[in-house]
């Protein structure tokens, strides 16, 4: 049976194998860049996101889980207008091809396939193990049998300090909403959105994250939270705060079908089609904010169908900033701050005064709204375009790093919530929430908040407990 298993494994991940092989070769040998090999590029890209989905699914991956999320996202934020273009989608829903040129796009998406196909395979290489993956079944049990226990004096602290959290949100939501009351987004932009920036925020928002999972997970006022939590993705649509709406709507996706999974019955598939769809075509009120436009998909000009489209067009305008960033990094136009160097700045506190780790760095997204003098709204940025920055052509290593890491983090949660431990598996789903919305935005805007996750664990360690 060992045997067989090892083989199995070892068969799963060799077609991810040689497809990213096929992939760097095919990268480094055809280097055109015209109408062409755009097409190609855009099938190639594809054919990476499908395996992504299918060797997730196939090796017992959950289908709505926050890996299944960031992939979709990523997708659609950096390949979106492509397969638009290529479907002859009317150009006035791309914005994306009037300000770039189609041979700056391709360059843009033969180095994305090659990081997608590593991506890929980072992913198989966990799940193809027999045992790695917890299925959906294996998780409601649990929650429906839940036998997780703490002190009371415990529960209650951690129920003051969620409380807490979510009425600071609550008001830094509604000073958000009342300041684009009065100001363009690109005055709201600059003044900071209405977000404090200090200590205390990030601790909030790490709290809420955390302990929203933890209240969820141990039946604590399970109502009550989601009910929060979705008052606060509409606050920050209605904000055009692009990330913070995605990073509480993976929270939803993450615990939802946990918790109530009698809904997401054969019978119901009906319903959760007609709300995904209502609900993603919402997603274009961001882009709508961003732009200081009051469009409603209710309007009488402004059918549903044609908001869809044009929510993922919007959000296939991350090849915009990869095409720019590519271009500046090419050029050596600045010294960016490295993926590394973020990493360590965000767990070591006060890490930027030490000289060894402190670099002249720009915000690469500010930089990128600027050279593109559009400062009515921020273009967001791509972690394509950051890897690139990064890594150059090499770039690909990194997200195979990164997709066996994400595998690994949600599955591992899984596990130990099952095994009745919480702390850890909250710090990684904490952390994956978080990253979601890299596939928009900087590695440096995610990844801050995660450090109060690694101080517990720290604290943990130290405490033997």
């Amino acid at each position: 049976m060992g045997i067989n298993r090892g083989i199995s494994s070892r068969v799963g991940y060799i077609p991810s194998l040689l497809w990213l092989i096929v992939s760097v070769i095919f990268s480094n040998l055809y280097l055109d860049n015209n109408e062409a090999s755009h097409y190609i590029y855009t099938i190639l890209c594809v054919i990476s996101y499908v395996l992504c989905f299918k060797n997730w699914l196939k090796y017992g991956g959950r289908l709505i889980s926050l890996y299944v999320f960031f992939v979709a996202y990523l997708m659609f934020c950096n390949l979106g207008q492509s397969i638009l273009y290529i479907c002859k989608v009317p150009l006035e829903l791309l914005y994306l091809y009037f300000k770039i040129d189609v041979g700056e796009v391709a360059n843009v998406l033969r180095f994305q396939y090659v990081c997608i196909a590593a991506l890929n395979l980072g992913t198989t290489l966990y799940v193809s193990k027999p045992g790695n993956c917890v299925t959906q079944s294996e998780l409601q049990s649990h929650y429906k049998n839940n036998q997780i226990r703490n002190t009371n004096r415990f529960n209650s602290i951690a129920i003051f300090i969620l409380a807490i959290s979510l009425l600071y949100l609550f008001y830094e939501g509604v000073q958000m909403l009342i300041m684009r009351q009065t100001m363009s987004y690109h005055d709201f932009f600059d003044s900071g959105r209405g977000e404090s920036s200090n200590e205390f925020t990030r601790i909030v928002k790490f709290s809420a994250l955390y302990f929203s999972m933890w209240a969820i997970l141990k039946k604590k006022h399970v109502k009550l939270v989601y009910g929060c939590l979705i008052i606060l993705v509409c606050i920050y649509m209605l904000t055009g705060a692009r990330g913070l709406s995605i990073t509480y709507i993976g929270i939803l996706l993450l615990l939802v079908p946990i918790s109530h999974g009698k809904l997401f019955q054969k019978r119901y598939v009906w319903a959760w089609i007609i709300g995904s769809v209502f609900a993603f075509s919402l997603l274009g009120v961001v882009g709508d904010n961003r732009n200081d436009l009051n469009v409603s998909i209710f309007s009488s000009d402004n059918s549903m169908g044609a908001n869809i489209i044009s929510t993922v067009a919007e959000m296939g305008g991350s090849a915009r900033p990869a095409v720019y960033a590519m271009e500046a990094a090419n050029n050596g136009v600045f010294n960016y701050q490295t993926i590394f160097s973020t990493i360590i700045r965000a767990i070591i506190p006060l890490s930027s005064h030490i000289p060894s780790i402190k670099v002249n760095n720009v915000v690469l997204s500010e930089w990128i709204t600027d050279y593109a003098n559009n400062r009515s709204s921020g273009l967001g940025f791509s972690c394509i375009g950051e890897l690139y920055v990064n890594f150059g052509q090499l770039g690909w290593i990194f997200m195979l790093l990164y997709g066996y890491f994400i595998a690994y983090a949600e599955n591992e949660s899984y596990k130990r919530i099952i095994r009745g431990d919480l702390l850890y598996p909250l710090v990684l789903l904490t952390f994956l929430c978080t990253m979601v919305p890299w596939a928009r935005s900087e590695f440096v805007r995610c990844i801050n908040v995660v450090r109060y996750g690694v101080y517990l664990l720290i604290g943990k360690f130290l405490l033997g407990k």
